[in-house]
């Protein structure tokens, strides 16, 4: 519209003022290279031209051309005269760059301004050749940067000779070609498309006809064939689809197989076919299987049923048995015992574990159980009810020694004193969450201030306490005072951490001093007796028998049954971090983790079932210091699920090696390479 707009006002002017000369718009100045046709390895001359010169005192160009031209010469042209050129000193360099200088007055004229000479290659085809300077490379009189516009040109190789030879061989592969080979006729297609546009108009009509007409004879058969195929396909899904459960399926499976034409039936395999006469026969089959797996598991129910409870040590036969009965059964009939029976059992399995661990206990890991116990109620007790705002640190502190109880201390503990404990951390919550969100009873600040203070005098009445019972221990205990240490460090480890600050270092030194009286006396006692003592020790658990440094009691479990227990107890807890899992070529699959320091090996499982319940399969590996593995003889394109667990090897009591596993790692699932 603007075009047509211009052209009416051009009109226009022209009839008002015919008188007035007519100056041509302003164009750019253009540098364009040639376009030349020439022979094999034929050498041409390339123009480089010059138009609508505003005028240059300085031109520096850069020209490139394909890497199938040689340039054999550059020489100067009629245009630019009153500039001196200075050609390029390696040609055989690409590109190459030209260079035109002046000394006062700028060249306006128009013309060539170089001329390349280049030899063609052998081969057929279009070769550019493109002109492009730098910012500022080209210049008028008065220094001032001159935009041009370049255009590239090229050198075409053409040959008569090559073209029907080229054309005749495309026209004997027609001819040649079998009509009803798809391979073929593409074969041809494709040597027809590699032609350039003039060969094309060189092949006859009919023989282009030839061409074409067995393509769509190709594609119409192809078309019935996908058809036929698509039928097949679809009795092939109802039967891939089918349920051994569900006697539907399967009969739905057999009316679409018997709806096929006998041509579309040659296309189900027999493989198929079996499979459909396979599952016919299963659906009895599973109904009588189903009936024999309801016996098996209820055998089993009853068996976990008649359990107690709580299992004690004299149960474990009983318990042996319903694990190997359970463990006989076959998956489908594991999965008809519920859950909750399933967790009688293990929970049956683990109360005989601990209670004969705890029949092996000697007397010191026992009393070592109470200290502990003794000390996380004794902290429970410290806390007040209801408790305020200043005891958030010291909850936390509770819940943290409670939670690093064994198990059996914990049942030391009442449950009277957890019942508190979950009562100040209730009380805690609701507290942080009327002042965060300014519900409910908020404090005030002069509320929060005199909690604190009121803390604060709590704190140093515990702290004074106890720096009065380590002040009154003996400067030289003997080893009928060992109650008298241990009821001492337990109240020192009652303490908060704040608590402890404040009880004077001198006090704690002379605590650690009787403690090591104590086990020098012990060490020296060369009578046989169990001189831990027996008295009772105030509270109800310990955090794993290390108070006040515990050496004793470590020097004693090592190699007992307790030990052991404790080992097995540390090493199915261990996992494996960083695992990452990358299909491979070759159905192969890289395994890569973090190592732990704490293992013995790995173990590697992998499987086509997400929750590893069928078709597993394991690698071990018994390098602990090992951070990689590759599993191989993967099934084709298929999703598999891989998982890795860590192993410690632990010598029981007897100096026996036991493998004991940690715990598994999350899956990570790939695909294999096909």
């Amino acid at each position: 519209m603007k075009k047509i707009l211009s052209i009416v006002s051009l009109v226009f002017l022209l009839a008002v003022v015919s008188a007035m000369p007519i100056f041509a718009a302003e164009t750019k100045t253009t540098i364009k290279v040639s376009e030349v046709i020439a022979e094999p390895e034929e050498t041409v001359e390339v123009l480089v031209d010059i138009s609508n010169n505003t005028g240059v005192l300085g031109v520096t160009l850069s020209v490139s051309y394909a890497d199938n031209l040689e340039l054999e010469s550059v020489t100067k042209g009629n245009a630019l005269a009153q500039l001196t050129m200075t050609k390029p000193g390696d040609l055989s360099s690409n590109p190459v760059n030209i260079v035109w200088d002046g000394e006062a007055e700028s060249d306006k004229s128009n013309g060539t301004i170089a001329i390349l000479k280049f030899k063609a290659p052998k081969e057929i085809g279009n070769y550019p050749i493109v002109i492009t300077y730098s910012p500022g490379a080209i210049v008028d009189d008065n220094l001032q940067p001159v935009e041009v516009e370049t255009i590239a040109g090229s050198v075409t190789v053409q040959s008569e000779e090559i073209d029907k030879t080229a054309v005749q061989k495309v026209t004997d592969k027609i001819n040649a070609m079998d009509p009803n080979d798809e391979d073929a006729v593409k074969d041809a297609r494709d040597a027809y498309d590699g032609l350039t546009d003039d060969q094309k108009k060189l092949i006859k009509p009919e023989d282009y006809k030839k061409l074409t007409d067995a393509e769509e004879a190709i594609q119409k058969a192809k078309e019935k064939a996908e058809a036929d195929q698509a039928a097949a396909d679809a009795a092939i899904q109802a039967i891939n689809g089918i349920n051994e459960n569900d006697k539907a399926s399967v009969e739905a499976a057999r009316e679409a197989y018997e709806a096929l034409t006998e041509a579309q039936k040659k296309l189900v395999s027999a493989e198929i076919l079996k499979k459909l006469t396979d599952a016919e026969q299963a659906i009895q089959e599973a109904e009588d299987q189903e009936k024999q797996d309801k016996e098996a598991a209820e055998a089993v129910c009853e068996l976990i049923r008649m359990l107690p409870d709580q299992a004690e040590i004299k149960y474990e036969a009983s318990v042996a048995e319903a694990r190997n009965k359970y463990n006989a059964l076959s998956e489908a009939q594991k999965k008809l015992v519920s859950n909750e029976l399933v967790s009688k059992l293990e929970e049956a399995e683990k109360q005989i574990e601990e209670a004969k661990a705890e029949a092996q206990k000697t007397e010191e890991e026992k009393k070592a159980d109470e200290i502990a116990a003794a000390i996380a109620s004794g902290k429970i007790d410290a806390l007040p009810d209801p408790v305020t705002i200043a005891y958030e640190q010291d909850i936390l502190e509770v819940r943290e020694t409670y939670d690093k109880l064994t198990e059996a201390q914990k049942k030391l503990v009442t449950k009277e004193k957890t019942d508190k404990l979950v009562l100040a951390e209730t009380q805690m919550e609701e507290i942080k969450t009327s002042m965060e969100t300014g519900q409910g009873a908020a404090l005030t600040e002069e509320e929060i201030n005199k909690a604190k203070e009121e803390k604060e005098a709590a704190d140093k009445l515990a702290a004074e306490n106890v720096e009065k019972q380590l002040n009154e221990l003996s400067d030289n205990v003997k080893l009928e005072d060992e109650e008298i240490v241990t009821q001492a460090r337990i109240s020192y480890e009652i303490l908060s951490n704040a608590q402890k600050g404040l009880v004077p270092e001198d006090a704690v030194t002379k605590l650690d001093k009787a403690e090591k009286q104590i086990e020098t006396a012990k060490n020296n006692n060369s009578s046989g007796k169990d001189n831990a003592g027996t008295g009772n020790v105030n509270g109800q658990g310990t955090s794993g028998g290390s108070v006040g440094g515990g050496t004793q009691v470590t020097k004693q479990q090592t190699g007992n049954s307790a030990a052991y227990n404790k080992a097995v107890a540390a090493a199915k807890k261990l996992k494996v971090k960083g695992l990452k899992v990358k299909a491979q070529k070759k159905r192969k699959a890289k395994v890569s983790w973090k190592v732990n320091k704490k293992a013995s090996g790995y173990q590697i499982q992998y499987s086509t079932n997400k929750k590893f319940k069928k078709a597993n399969k394991i690698v071990n590996i018994k390098n602990s210091k090992k951070k990689n593995a590759t599993i191989k003889k993967l099934k084709a394109g298929k999703i598999y699920y891989v998982r890795i667990r860590p192993y410690v090897t632990v010598k029981d009591a007897n100096g026996s090696k036991q493998t004991v596993y940690g715990k598994w790692s999350k899956a990570k699932r790939i695909r294999s390479s096909k």
